[in-house]
């Protein structure tokens, strides 16, 4: 139980979580559990050089405030998302192609 706690507390959180939503949502290969083991890792070796890649971005952001960044970053984010997720629920119709072309927009 602990090791699940410092999970929940660790700074590698964000990477442990996209890779599992990458693994097992967008990797939907019948593939074994090495190959799986190896994507995962690759993957998060990804995510680790662009998000290393985007300090420079973040630092010349105007103000250089991170608040304000992961603020004006999450209301471009967010519409789509909120309007996929309402339509999802009231819509019977909305089904996943129209889903990913709606996040293609972004």
């Amino acid at each position: 139980m602990p090791s699940k706690l410092l999970l929940y507390y660790s700074p590698c959180t964000p990477f442990y979580k996209l890779n599992s939503f990458f693994v097992c949502e967008l990797y939907r290969k019948s593939a074994g559990e090495a190959e799986l083991l190896i994507v995962g890792k690759l993957f998060v070796v990804v995510l680790v050089l662009v998000s290393t890649l985007w300090i420079p971005i973040i630092t010349a952001y105007p103000g250089a405030e991170l608040f304000d960044y992961i603020q004006s970053t999450t209301s471009y984010l967010a519409p789509p998302i909120c309007a996929v997720f309402l339509l999802a629920v009231f819509w019977p119709r909305c089904n996943e192609p129209g889903t990913k072309k709606n996040f293609s927009a972004i």
